[in-house]
């Protein structure tokens, strides 16, 4: 079999879809281009291996690990160095940096996906979109199945002397098992054994010369593609039984081989795939970081991405893969350079981010943007000093506690007007509602639960509030992406039915960082990380605020208090605002943030003060 061109095409489709999804088109299931990929990569390794066998009746592993060495590690290498020092300009050295140059090493030693599991997280979680060397997981899986593969192979090949269909035997029950522990969810993610069935798959059109090349094939394979791009999203369990999707429809595209995958702008996308791949997601990440508000960053970045794409292809994938023959000291000299080079700089970088800008930070040496306190400490600190325990005795007995203090509190002395009741994220608003109206009694009641009926402690701080004659208004808030929304109809109802005015707010921005990432300077380029990208809230939020305005909407008398706007400009939000910090952590308001809520808030509604006069 000559070169497929088809395929080519089949890799341009597979890296389009991936560089989409990360630039944030609407494609959200983009990130199946790399199940494409790993289809793909069984069915050309296979088909590779068994045409060699076939001739010469043995694998050569020598010369094929060099072909794979030479394929894909010089350019991998000459990424993670320019990722590497980016990060050392753009990034934070309190843990982005080190979080690159653990990547790093790890994708040059071909476990990327384990360390990306242990010090980034979920693929879909926050933390992974500030890791710069986050799609070289994908390329570790697929490292990991060239070094067992063809040893695997070779054995069908040998069993096959005696049984015929053993190569093929033995690759349908690796696909079988691996398969299996997808379905009972016993891999994950990153895991190269619930992702060894999809590069099964694609063995196994090779080893069987499966080919069915008609017109409905091909489409049947182009319509799965589409589902799988428009129809799993990040939401969808992965891997799973929707896996079957991309895997079936790329199956169906190397059996179909329809033309149109062979027209040349997708095989010139097809022969430049891997460099594209390597390098659009670091650019999307460092212009995210430093261009977080203007608009259509990331798409922008994608584009741009092809400039060095390009030359990694002209000056370093092509030049290597013409070498024909190494000879064992020009190749130890090529090895030695591709890993020892990428592996020094990211080693070195990541030390110097630990070893001199940890010591700064813990000294308090390190430079000041944005001022303000962090950690729960100061936060009750202040509430202990400019508050008093909350009334009534009953509730106050069952209040949570943090390191001694009392979290049920009043501003002053006596019955109370305002009430803010919820979880901890009702509890945020109290210093600032306390200060901006200094002629009320503002108190707050909190459990650590759902504001919900359902909960006894909160059933009680109902009932109480309800039939409290001095509390007027009544401000409800939680975390509502992590409690949930059901139940909440049933206590605005409580409350409405005793007369209250009941306000809810729609939560803060929950952001993916620490605040001591803002606070403080620490990358050369980028003076502080405050900021996360608005449409990323507002795709968590719309798991949620639906749900939640549905709710308000069904008890005459409640209003929604839409906060989010206001840390928020036309394509980010920030955890500051002139140079004051806003957040004690990466969701909870500080002092600062709570008075500039409030504030905000009882400027744009009124109604909330209930005629008092405004500090």
């Amino acid at each position: 079999m000559g070169r497929r061109l088809d395929i080519q095409g089949l890799r341009a489709l597979a890296v389009l879809a991936v560089v989409a999804y990360h630039a944030g088109l609407p494609v959200p299931g983009g990130f199946v281009g790399v199940d494409v990929f790993f289809v793909v990569s069984g069915y050309v390794i296979a088909d590779l291996l068994r045409r060699e066998w076939q001739a010469t009746g043995r694998i050569r592993f020598r010369a094929f690990y060099v072909r794979r060495f030479k394929r894909l590690t010089p350019a991998l290498a000459a990424m993670v160095v320019a990722v590497a020092i980016g990060s050392a300009l753009v990034l934070s050295p309190l843990g982005a940096q080190q979080t690159v140059s653990e990547t790093g090493l790890g994708a040059m030693f071909l476990v990327a996906n384990w360390v990306i599991a242990g010090n980034t997280g979920g693929y879909f979680d926050a933390p992974a979109a500030g890791n710069p060397l986050l799609h070289t997981w994908t390329l570790s899986v697929e490292e990991q199945f060239y070094l067992v593969f063809p040893a695997l192979l070779a054995l069908g090949f040998l069993l096959a002397r005696r049984r015929r269909h053993a190569p093929t035997a033995l690759v349908g029950a690796v696909a079988a098992l691996s398969f299996t522990l997808v379905l009972v969810h016993a891999g994950g993610f990153y895991s190269p054994f619930a992702r060894a069935w999809e590069f099964a798959v694609g063995a196994l059109l090779a080893l069987g010369g499966v080919s069915l090349r008609s017109r409905g094939v091909s489409l049947a394979g182009a319509g799965l593609l589409a589902a799988s791009l428009w129809a799993i999203d990040s939401h969808t369990p992965f891997p799973s039984a929707w896996t079957l999707l991309p895997v079936g429809a790329t199956a169906l595209l190397i059996a179909g081989a329809p033309r149109v995958l062979a027209a040349r702008p997708l095989v010139a996308i097809g022969d430049r795939s891997y460099s594209i791949y390597l390098w659009h997601w670091p650019c999307i990440v460092f212009a995210t970081v430093l261009w977080a508000d203007r608009p259509h960053v990331r798409a922008a970045a994608a584009a741009a991405s092809l400039a060095p794409a390009l030359a990694s292809y002209r000056f370093v994938e092509q030049p290597l893969r013409a070498l024909r023959s190494v000879p064992p000291r020009r190749l130890a000299l090529l090895v030695a350079c591709a890993l020892v080079v990428p592996t020094a700089v990211a080693a070195s970088l990541g030390s110097i981010a630990t070893r001199y800008w940890t010591p700064r930070y813990e000294s308090g040496a390190m430079p000041v943007a944005n001022r303000g306190e962090l950690g729960q400490g100061a936060w009750f600190r202040l509430e202990r000093a400019s508050s008093i325990p909350c009334l009534p005795t009953a509730i106050r007995r069952r209040a949570l506690e943090w390191d001694g203090v009392l979290r049920c509190r009043q501003s002053k002395p006596g019955p109370a007007e305002l009430a803010l009741i919820g979880d901890s994220h009702a509890e945020h608003l109290f210093l600032g509602f306390a200060d901006v109206l200094p002629r009320e009694n503002v108190v707050y009641y909190t459990v650590d639960a759902a504001p919900t009926l359902a909960d006894p402690s909160f059933a009680r701080i109902v009932r109480y509030v309800a039939h409290a004659r001095t509390i007027r208004t009544v401000v409800v808030n939680a975390m509502w992406s992590d409690r949930g929304v059901g139940g909440l109809t049933a206590t605005l109802r409580a409350l409405t039915a005793a007369h209250k005015h009941v306000f809810v707010t729609d939560d803060v921005p929950a952001f993916s960082f620490d605040p001591f990432e803002c606070k403080y300077r620490q990358a050369l380029l980028e003076p502080s990380d405050c900021t996360t990208s608005l449409a990323g809230i507002r795709e968590g939020d719309a798991r949620w605020l639906p749900e939640l305005r549905a709710a308000v909407r069904s008890v005459h008398g409640t209003r929604l208090l839409p906060t989010t706007r206001f840390f928020c400009g036309p394509a980010s939000c920030s955890m500051a605002h002139d140079g004051q910090l806003l957040y004690r952590d990466y969701n909870h308001l500080n002092a600062n943030g709570s008075r500039y809520l409030a504030r905000r808030m009882l400027a744009t509604y009124p109604a909330l003060a209930g005629g008092a006069a405004l500090r």
